[in-house]
Formats: C-alpha cells, structure tokens, sequence
C-alpha cells in the first residue's frame, strides 16, 4: 500500500462519523462569517461529504441507495446517512 492510500483525507473523519452515528452535527466557525461566506462554507462541507461516500468503495457496495441529507440553521450544519435498503435480513415481506 502505498503512502498516498494511507494518507487521510480532510473530510474523511467526518465522513467516518457519520457512516457510524447515522447524524452529525457541525458548528461554522468563525462566529462572524456573514452569511455569504456560511453559505460558501456550508456548499464545501456538502460537496466534501458527498465526496467522501463516492469515494467509499465498500460502502456503496453494501448501501447502493443510501443519501445523505443536509440542513444549516443559523450556523449549526446538520447531516444525515439514510441507507433506503431492503429489510437488513434480506428478507422480502
């Protein structure tokens, strides 16, 4: 293995913890952003985490259907992994 592959990525431990806790909440900082640079800093995290599941290779193995979701209030982001799978058994009803 290679040093570029065990290298983390940026986003990767947020990505991390959400795939474990299912939600995530995160504080913008600094408290005096204005509201264009929130919204700069908000589209980054989204992109970044819908990076980080693209890049995830096992996960979309297992949860081809799974989204994550996103909402910012104030500055406070917001995210959650839905997995839209089947019935975890595999069982049909």
């Amino acid at each position: 293995m290679s040093a570029v592959q065990n290298k983390k990525r940026q986003y990767q431990p947020l990505w991390e913890a959400l795939k474990e806790v299912g939600s995530v909440e995160l504080i913008l900082q600094p408290a005096e952003l204005t509201e264009r640079q929130l919204l700069r800093q908000t589209a980054t995290l989204r992109k970044a985490v819908s990076k980080e599941k693209y890049m995830d290779e096992t996960f979309k193995l297992d949860f081809p259907d799974a989204e994550v979701t996103s909402d910012r209030v104030a500055r406070v982001i917001t995210f959650k992994l839905e997995l839209n799978s089947a019935d975890p058994f595999g069982v049909d009803f």
